[in-house]
């Protein structure tokens, strides 16, 4: 009961640090913004904040989801160890549930190095066809992963040019509730 009391608490502290931060892209993007915590080898919306526009995505929290599609899963994958990425990947009938089609790891592989190396994810017609996102990660003050913040909407309104604005954004965003759980990006980044 105390485990599970502590985990309530941290939660809550957690989503409650974020909040500004996913207020803040809310204005500036008017697109719907979420935050979404890994469990094991799957990702939970926690929380978002829903789009302006009348034409939005809304996310179903509490659901779990896999990491090797969307911009929140890929990118928590991203910065997982080795081992850990090749467990998650070792299934080997990995599929997008937008089009049903295989996942193609040789390619994901690639992109999860881009991903490490731009500090954010983004995904077109993975989750939902015709849904867009770019999400960036979470990590508490021992440097763990610990969730996602990221800005998600109509493919049609998610340029080129607005997918890079919303990556930095959301990589801003996720270094700024970072600092707030005690991650010290300065001593860790190399």
């Amino acid at each position: 009961m105390l485990i599970l009391s502590q985990a309530f608490l941290h939660q809550l502290s957690f989503r409650s640090r974020a909040l500004p931060y996913m207020n803040d892209l809310h204005q500036l993007s008017g697109e719907t913004v979420s935050l979404a915590v890994r469990y094991q080898d799957r990702r939970i919306y926690v929380d978002q904040i829903e789009g302006t526009n009348p034409l939005r995505y809304k996310a179903e929290t509490g659901k779990p989801y896999h990491l090797y599609y969307g911009s929140p899963g890929k990118v928590i994958l991203a910065n997982l160890s080795e081992h850990e990425i090749k467990t998650i990947l070792q299934d080997p009938d990995l599929r997008l549930p937008a089009t049903d089609a295989p996942v193609d790891r040789e390619a994901l592989l690639k992109e999860l190095s881009q991903i490490r190396t731009q500090g954010y994810a983004s995904s077109i017609g993975e989750t939902l066809s015709g849904l867009s996102g770019v999400s960036a990660v979470i990590k508490d003050h021992t440097g763990q992963v610990v969730g996602t913040v990221g800005i998600s909407g109509l493919s049609l309104r998610f340029t080129p040019e607005r997918m890079a604005e919303f990556g930095s954004m959301v990589k801003e965003a996720a270094q700024e509730i970072s600092k707030e759980l005690g991650y010290l990006i300065a001593n860790r980044e190399e």
